[in-house]
């Protein structure tokens, strides 16, 4: 678990195709400007919650905490092929 919420955020974002704006020091989500991420640290304005990259991956993208550890430290991170194995 500590291996996994150690994942740079920003590289795996945009890796997987998500749209990134510059704020400061932070990045934030293109398709929701309440959550920044910063290194492997994201935080949500809006629900004043935040984290580390684990809970980032199953807040924002739905995933069980064995589907987040998955794309967190698989091989490839994919994201794609995490959200289509877990919708079929």
């Amino acid at each position: 678990m500590e291996r996994a919420n150690q994942i740079d955020l920003e590289e795996l974002l945009r890796r997987n195709g998500e749209h990134l704006l510059p704020s400061g020091r932070e990045k934030r989500l293109g398709n929701d400007h309440s959550v920044t991420v910063r290194g492997n640290q994201w935080f949500d304005h809006a629900a004043e919650q935040g984290g580390y990259a684990l809970s980032f991956v199953r807040r924002h993208y739905g995933l069980s905490f064995s589907e987040g550890m998955r794309l967190l430290l698989g091989e490839d991170g994919n994201l794609t092929q995490v959200v289509r194995d877990v919708l079929q």
